[in-house]
């Protein structure tokens, strides 16, 4: 029989989209009803057929925005190119199925699951048999579910990058073809946890280092709270991540995120999640029971932030500025030192200029969309955010002059007038950020920028070195 005459069968999930369908169903109701989490249970008790049918109509709501393996779609342009007949064989409900077909426009035919058939396995190979004859399709799947389906296909195409099943695939049969899918690495995963962004938690030090409390027994109990935070602020991440699957895929950044870009499986969120949470609950117990509530306060705000909070208007930004300063309480709370009202003021006013940034930032990246996508803002709010953004960075900087005439400046420092010299650095750090910002340079995180910011390096360590300076 001729090649252009043979059909070219594919998989979805994890084959013609880089994600599972139901994952992504399961996600989008959460988003919308979180307590729909306390169903799932009960549906998963009544057979999988039930809880795919449960989440149907969500899985369908953004297909357009799953991401693709453009090699295997390729392929199946290539083959509609030459005449072949090209069908979709999945597992997901009909409807999915059907919505996709719709979307890609290629596919002679698909075959689903329905009330009946949970389309996976033997019953798929079985059901192409019938429809094709033995050996007479090719087929593109990713799984070890894919394995029988395979061995009754003329020819296997593997778009799996995990080792074993390539190598099952290649059991079935000695000429698998395989399409490029590298597996997550170390480097993934760790994009996936936002290592870069647990430099933010260093805040937990700054309490210690003004206080001077430089013992190896406040540096240790500090160093316990900022891997508390870390792992409680990547366990957050990755529910933040898959919140906003849809919204980061139409991000000109953000989509190449791992789990928007499909790099890391949905599946593994959960356990990844659970790690996470359960090492940042370990470093409780090795600190007072202040922090504890400190960083089940930081977690809950930052998921009450992540479901709903981030859309209200002037409200994410309130937020954000106050997970920043609940690290320098819990740093506090770690050493067990009191926090200054003059640490306070200043954290509260500078954090709640670099949230305004930040936001800022992100109306800049959409100017050509009119405001954020999933946020409460326009393009028009742009110049009374960058307002107060200028009074809220700069009345920080004021309360920091304040700070040097004061009594606990004297109790602290010896030479506390050499403080002033912070000032300057700070106006410039601070003013240069604005410029910036303004011309759309700076990104859509300002902490971030700063890390990575060769004069903010050197302003905050001249700072620093005031500091010891003064003392």
């Amino acid at each position: 029989m001729p090649d252009t005459t043979i059909p070219l069968v594919t998989d979805l999930d994890g084959t013609l989209v880089k994600t599972d369908t139901l994952w992504e169903g399961a996600i989008v109701l959460l988003a919308a009803q979180p307590l729909a989490l306390f169903k799932f249970p009960g549906w998963l008790r009544q057979g999988k057929l039930v809880f795919k049918t449960r989440l149907a109509r969500t899985c369908v709501e953004n297909i357009a925005s799953y991401p693709v393996n453009e090699e295997v779609l390729a392929s199946l342009k290539q083959a509609v190119t030459e005449g072949r007949p090209v069908y979709l064989a999945t597992a997901s409900r009909r409807e999915v199925a059907a919505a996709t077909a719709m979307h890609f426009g290629l596919f002679t035919e698909v075959f689903a699951s329905d009330d009946a058939v949970n389309l996976k396995g033997q019953a798929k190979a079985k059901l192409l048999t019938e429809k094709f004859g033995e050996n007479g399709f090719d087929y593109t799947g990713d799984s070890m579910a894919d394995v029988p389906v395979w061995r009754a296909a003329r020819r296997a195409i593997c778009a799996s990058g995990d080792a074993k099943i390539r190598q099952a695939a290649l059991a079935t049969k000695s000429d698998c073809e395989f399409v490029a899918c590298p597996p997550p690495d170390f480097t993934t995963y760790r994009q996936a946890l936002r290592t870069q962004q647990w430099v933010k938690n260093l805040l937990v030090f700054v309490p210690m280092i003004l206080a001077h409390a430089f013992t190896v027994g406040a540096f240790f109990r500090s160093f316990v709270a900022f891997i508390g935070f870390c792992c409680c602020a990547s366990a957050i991440y990755i529910v933040n991540d898959l919140s906003d699957l849809d919204s980061d895929r139409r991000h000109p950044n953000k989509q190449r995120r791992p789990f928007a870009s499909g790099a890391i499986p949905l599946r593994q969120a959960p356990p990844l999640f659970a790690i996470c949470t359960g090492l940042a609950l370990l470093t409780c117990f090795f600190l007072p029971g202040y922090y504890t509530l400190l960083l089940a306060g930081y977690f809950l705000f930052t998921v009450a932030y992540t479901v709903r909070l981030k859309k209200m208007l002037f409200i994410d930004v309130v937020v954000l500025a106050s997970l920043y300063v609940i690290r320098l309480l819990g740093g506090a709370a770690a050493v067990g030192i009191g926090t200054s009202n003059w640490l306070l003021a200043f954290g509260i006013f500078i954090f709640t200029g670099l949230a305004l940034l930040k936001r800022t930032g992100d109306l800049i990246q959409h100017k050509a969309e009119g405001g954020l996508p999933g946020r409460a803002y326009r393009f028009t709010d742009k110049a009374m955010l960058e307002t107060m953004a200028v009074c809220s960075g700069f009345s920080a900087i004021v309360v920091a002059a304040l700070y040097i005439d004061s009594l606990q400046a004297e109790h602290l420092y010896r030479h506390p007038m050499a403080l002033w010299l912070t000032c300057p650095l700070l106006l410039y750090w601070y003013g240069r950020l604005l410029l910036v910002t303004n011309r759309g340079e700076m990104g859509d995180d300002p902490v971030y920028f700063t890390i990575h910011d060769r004069a903010s390096r050197w302003c905050f360590l001249g700072a620093f070195l005031i500091m010891l300076m003064a003392i």
